[in-house]
């Protein structure tokens, strides 16, 4: 989740920073690691190659998203 200046205080420990982002994305690299799904509204720029993704895309719209 990203995060902007008017979030209140106590949503920075749920979105974490820049370095818990980048330790998510290689916790999804490793597959022995046990974070094997990452739902993705818009997009996840990882920069990197993932063998084992599988990837589903929704071509419809959806709503209530942001409650998964």
């Amino acid at each position: 989740m990203t995060s902007d200046n008017n979030d209140p205080e106590d949503w920075r420990n749920v979105i974490g920073n820049k370095t818990y982002k980048n330790e998510l994305a290689k916790r999804f690299k490793d597959n022995d690691d046990p974070l094997k799904i990452a739902i993705v509204v818009d997009m996840w720029l990882t920069g990197f190659d993932v063998p084992s993704l599988a990837t589903m895309y929704v071509y419809k719209p959806m709503s209530g998203y942001n409650l998964m």
